[in-house]
């Protein structure tokens, strides 16, 4: 059975250069504490990682020990790529990077197979300027779905990116499969449109939804607000966001996301999606699609 990888991310304007530094510094290097600090203190207390590891591929340590790098990419669709094993010193010249924005600045951590080569990732923490639309930010983390499973990993996830999310005013947000967009965007159309394409327009039109929705104010307003959303009875959790925003949990536990609630959410967000009928495109080797295979324009129109 797969174990997938799943992705929590928020979507906002780019904040300039000094609100860039200070957010890509907390999402990186604190995040990744909240979230990971086992695996951070199991490098930092063992013996150094191999500097040439994180350029020529192949075994990187012991196999069983914990592996981390950081790096940043610059230019065209991040062309320019420079990564650094973790250290307490690459960290510091992590932070020093993000004085200036980059296209993509990432800390990842792994556990090595029993051939010593990087395999289960316990987090991935990125930062990425969009291609094609610079004016906008990703900010993101992924780790395995059995890892999401637990429900210490979930309190300390959903916590975290509350309070970023409480701060930054974000357009859209969400926690499902890792994959290219979102489902909705997967599976309504053709045309499939791409990130760079719709986050720009995602305080005009709903992204997708998933376990966790954040929805821009902007949508959440044409649903209501916060305490029309809550009165649907399709989420666990609903809650206004302190710089704009509404921030919906399906379920308490990520496990209970079933396609009964993929349908509940769906209902309650459908007039600010876009219309259209999902495909579905769901293979054994690629995470699902969780859609409602329905169109959003037939709930607009009061349709079921």
């Amino acid at each position: 059975m797969h174990d997938f990888r799943v992705c929590c991310s928020l979507d906002l304007e780019f904040p300039g250069a000094a609100g860039y530094s200070e957010l890509a510094r907390d999402w990186l290097i604190r995040g990744s504490r909240e979230l990971a600090g086992e695996y951070l203190e199991a490098i930092e207390s063992g013996e150094p990682l191999d500097p040439g590891s994180v350029r020529r591929g192949g075994p990187a340590g012991p196999p069983g020990s914990v592996w981390g790098f950081v790096a940043v990419a610059r230019g065209a669709w991040g062309s320019r790529r420079t990564g650094r094993v973790y250290s307490a010193k690459n960290v510091a010249w992590l932070e020093k990077q993000l004085l200036d924005p980059a296209a993509e600045a990432t800390l990842g951590v792994s556990v090595l197979d029993d051939t010593g080569v990087p395999g289960e990732s316990p987090l991935r923490a990125t930062v990425q300027r969009l291609p094609e639309a610079e004016d906008w930010l990703t900010l993101s983390f992924s780790m395995q779905e059995s890892r999401l499973a637990r429900p210490e990993v979930q309190r300390s996830l959903l916590s975290f990116v509350r309070s970023v999310a409480d701060r930054v005013n974000p357009s859209f947000g969400q926690c499902d499969y890792d994959d290219v967009g979102t489902a909705v965007e997967r599976t309504v159309g053709p045309p499939w449109p791409m990130p760079s394409e719709t986050v720009p327009r995602s305080r005009n039109t709903l992204r997708g939804y998933s376990w966790l929705t954040v929805c821009a104010q902007e949508l959440a307003d044409r649903l209501g607000g916060a305490d029309a959303l809550r009165a649907t009875g399709a989420f666990h959790e609903v809650e206004q966001l302190a710089a704009g925003g509404v921030w919906l949990l399906a379920t308490a536990d990520y496990r209970d996301y079933d396609q009964a609630a993929v349908e509940r959410v769906f209902e309650a967000v459908a007039p600010v999606l876009p219309p259209g009928m999902p495909r579905r495109f769901d293979s054994a080797d690629r995470p699902p699609n969780r859609v409602a295979v329905r169109d959003a324009a037939s709930v607009r129109a009061g349709g079921a």
